[in-house]
């Protein structure tokens, strides 16, 4: 915690003044619009109203001082050669060439096709903005990106062309190295150590003295590691812009689930195999385009912060996960004396259960929170004093919709509400598989993800919007999935949902059709659905009870939406929930 890494541009704005390049400042800090709600929403709007404003040099100088009063070292990145719209807003002779003029400071959020061109103009660019920078940071680094540049552009600019002939570069990947490699150079020519996200690995062939900061995996850290770079760790259990927690008054976040025990019992350098001293450290992430105010910032930190101090700082033979939490509630009363909004999510109730397709479901609640009862309800209900209070493992035979709360017996506050919906039925447990109508091929997994929690027995509805909680159709008009049932079944019941979730608005397709076979052949047309049921917010088609071993799930999607950051329409994405099967 003795390192501030300060993200300073990005496709949204541009929030550091440049003597030499003035319109960095004065163009590319200033956004029309903002969007409202999460940028992949249904239907979402922007707020317009515009948003500017960036650090005079003064300023920056004023930061770094008070940081280094505290023993800490600002790292600043200029993220390079994508996230660059601000960038080229400002300045688009730097643009590749076919490049929409003007480019604009982007009002979403995402990863879009404006990137720096590969001319030698651009370096010479580069070259002054560093040495500026270098010129007002004293520390060690500078941080120059490298994550997620679309390629786009480059594929079809002949001065990127004529760079990948003279320098013999076979392909987008070598070009990237070449791009990272003369920047690199050039933030070690101004006396700095140049820092990266792990995405340039891809590249091959990259300065041994880069240091990477790994976030895509294990797996990526220890090829930085086999290459020789040095690493800095910030895998996702330390995105502190991921939720807290699954409760369902949780604020807006980005998605994921980062609770306060996932930080203390991650080890950043565990599984690793490296030569000593290659791992110098890990590093919380804390995004704020959902992030609207200090409080919120604060809640999102603490005491996640606090865990993962203890992680870096202390030997892992000594770290206990019980003694922590001991010792928390008192900091955390440190805290809330220093003004500091701190979070209790980790006071949350958390629901798990197993699943059997003849017992039902058997659910188990915990929490960390102190001295304080779980109190329950299964009918949909929020909880209060006088619900139920958990003791024991409930033994739920069909459905229930779970809700749960931590109430201090003391005082009567409780934590954040915990919910969870499940349905027994025919399907639970059983394979899905996706494919392609158009071409029969199946869905990769780029295309379709988490197929097994579409038979997992629980319902996203009324649930906080996760990734993982859903299945994810991407960038496709029409797809099909195949329920195997197993054994044959008297179907008269099918149900599928792709909205109602908490927090987010989701796309639903067009149409449902369901078709049933016995041998996966001479399919019989069981019905279709073309909107939700406003009782259950799904898609649900009834039949006449007929043999079914296999389901055939067709998903009509020939919506149009326009993608922000591929610049042109593209199918809707699909969010999945449970798919329900009843027989007769």
């Amino acid at each position: 915690l003795n390192h501030l890494h300060w993200h300073l541009v990005d496709d949204q704005g541009w929030r550091i003044e440049v003597q030499a390049y003035p319109r960095l400042a004065q163009t590319g800090s200033r956004r029309e619009a903002t969007v409202v709600g999460h940028t992949l929403d249904r239907d979402a709007e922007l707020d317009q109203q515009p948003h500017a404003g960036y650090y005079t040099q003064a300023e920056v100088r004023e930061i770094i001082e008070y940081a280094d009063q505290r023993h800490i070292t600002i790292i600043p990145e200029i993220d390079l050669p994508g996230h660059s719209s601000a960038l080229l807003a400002a300045y688009p002779e730097f643009a590749c060439a076919g490049v929409s003029l003007p480019v604009d400071v982007k009002s979403h959020f995402g990863i879009f096709r404006n990137v720096l061109c590969n001319r030698d103009a651009t370096f010479t660019f580069l070259g002054e903005l560093i040495s500026e920078l270098a010129g007002l940071f004293p520390g060690r680094y500078i941080h120059i990106g490298g994550d997620e540049v679309n390629t786009h552009y480059w594929q079809q600019c002949e001065d990127c062309r004529r760079v990948m002939q003279d320098h013999d570069l076979t392909d987008m990947e070598a070009l990237q190295a070449h791009f990272v490699r003369r920047v690199a150079e050039i933030v070690e020519s101004n006396g700095k150590q140049a820092i990266a996200w792990d995405d340039v690995l891809s590249a091959g062939r990259l300065p041994e003295n880069l240091t990477i900061m790994s976030w895509q995996g294990l797996a990526r850290a220890q090829q930085a590691l086999d290459q020789g770079h040095d690493v800095i760790m910030t895998q996702s259990p330390l995105y502190f812009d991921f939720y807290q927690s699954t409760a369902i008054d949780e604020p807006l976040a980005i998605h994921g689930h980062a609770p306060l025990r996932g930080v203390y019992t991650h080890d950043p350098s565990d599984e690793l195999h490296q030569q000593p001293g290659r791992v110098i450290g890990a590093q919380a992430n804390v995004w704020t385009e959902y992030i609207q105010t200090d409080q919120q910032l604060d809640y999102m930190l603490f005491p996640r912060l606090t865990a993962l101090a203890e992680v870096l700082w202390t030997p892992p033979e000594q770290q206990d996960w019980n003694d922590f939490k001991s010792r928390l509630r008192g900091h955390m009363a440190v805290l809330n004396r220093l003004g500091v909004n701190t979070s209790h999510s980790h006071e949350n109730p958390e629901i798990r259960f197993s699943a059997d397709r003849q017992t039902g479901f058997c659910v188990e609640m915990q929490t960390e929170a102190l001295q304080q009862r779980i109190h329950y309800t299964l009918d949909g209900s929020l909880p209060n004093r006088q619900s139920p209070v958990y003791s024991t493992p409930l033994q739920i035979e069909q459905q229930a919709v779970v809700h749960a709360v931590c109430i201090d017996p003391q005082t009567g506050q409780h934590s954040g509400t915990s919910r969870l919906a499940l349905v027994g039925h025919r399907a639970l447990h059983c394979q899905v598989t996706a494919w392609d109508s158009d071409t029969g091929r199946p869905l990769e997994a780029s295309n379709i993800h988490n197929l097994q929690v579409l038979t997992n027995g629980v319902t996203g509805q009324g649930q906080l919007f996760q990734h993982a909680d859903w299945a994810a159709i991407d960038n496709a008009t029409d797809a099909e999935l195949l329920v195997d049932l197993e054994t044959p079944a008297n179907v008269k019941l099918v149900s599928i949902g792709f909205d109602g979730c908490l927090k987010r608005a989701l796309y639903s397709p067009q149409r449902v059709s369901l078709a049933g076979s016995l041998e996966r052949c001479d399919w019989a047309e069981l019905g279709s659905a073309e909107q939700a049921s406003p009782d259950s917010g799904r898609f649900e088609i009834a039949c006449e009870p007929t043999q079914c071993r296999y389901l055939r799930v067709t998903i009509e999607n020939p919506e149009l939406i326009y993608s922000h950051e591929r610049e042109e329409s593209m199918p809707a994405p699909l969010y999945l929930d449970e798919i329900i099967v009843h027989e007769s």
